[in-house]
């Protein structure tokens, strides 16, 4: 999300109603994203995400 509140703009990021997609065609897929989606729910996407906001904020 991202708002301008007078002179500042503010980008928050916030994940919310977040589920693996399993549901392909292809095993192959499947596998890669449960494991994708599993290291995302450790934590590891957290600095990608991070680098996208700050990069939005310059």
């Amino acid at each position: 999300m991202v708002r301008q509140e007078e002179n500042k703009v503010i980008i928050n990021y916030a994940g919310r109603n977040e589920v693996i997609n399993t549901d392909t065609d292809h095993i192959l897929d499947n596998v890669r994203n449960f494991l994708v989606g599993i290291t995302a729910q450790l934590g590891a996407s957290y600095p990608q995400w991070k680098a996208l906001v700050d990069g939005l904020a310059k």
